[in-house]
C-alpha cells in the first residue's frame, strides 16, 4: 500500500521501497512508494531485501524512475536519475517537494472553479462567455 502524500516528509528518512509496478520515466511520488511502517515485517519475513546504497524516501522524491521497476524494488541510485529542481508539471498534484523541515513548498495544484453553463455552442475559439460554453469547432 502507498504512503499517503501528508506522511512523506514524516518517513523522509526511510527506505524508499515501491509498493506496484512502475514504469521508466515515472516521476518518484509519494503514491510509487510502499508505506514504511510494513517494511519490517516484510524483511522479517525474507520476503524483502533492502540494500546498503537503497535510497531514502527524501532523496528519491522527484527523482525519475530509469527503467521499469516491479512492486517491492527498493530503489538505488542506479535504478534513478537525481532531480535537483524537480519538473513541477511531470510531478503529481500536492506533491511536496523535499526541503529543509518547515520550508517544504507545494509543487502544483488544482483550483477548481464553477461556471454556471446554460448553452453549449461551437465556435471559433474555447471559451466560456455569458454563461455559454463555446467550443472550437475544429475539436468536434
Amino acid at each position: 500500500m502507498s504512503i499517503r502524500p501528508e506522511d512523506a516528509q514524516a518517513h523522509a528518512h526511510a527506505p524508499a521501497v515501491t509498493c506496484c509496478r512502475f514504469e521508466a520515466g515515472t516521476v518518484v511520488g509519494p503514491e510509487q512508494l510502499e508505506d514504511p511502517t510494513v517494511l519490517p515485517e516484510l524483511k522479517q519475513s525474507g520476503f524483502l531485501q533492502i540494500p546498503d546504497d537503497c535510497l531514502t524516501i527524501g532523496e528519491a522524491l522527484g527523482a525519475v524512475l530509469q527503467e521499469t521497476v516491479d512492486g517491492f524494488t527498493p530503489l538505488t541510485p542506479s535504478l534513478l536519475s537525481p532531480s535537483e529542481a524537480p519538473d513541477a508539471s511531470r510531478l503529481p498534484l500536492g506533491h511536496v517537494l523535499p526541503g529543509e523541515p518547515g520550508r517544504e513548498r507545494i509543487a502544483r495544484k488544482v483550483i477548481r472553479k464553477h461556471f454556471e453553463i446554460k448553452a453549449v455552442q461551437l465556435g471559433h475559439v474555447t471559451e466560456i462567455k455569458d454563461q455559454t460554453l463555446y467550443i472550437r469547432a475544429d475539436l468536434c
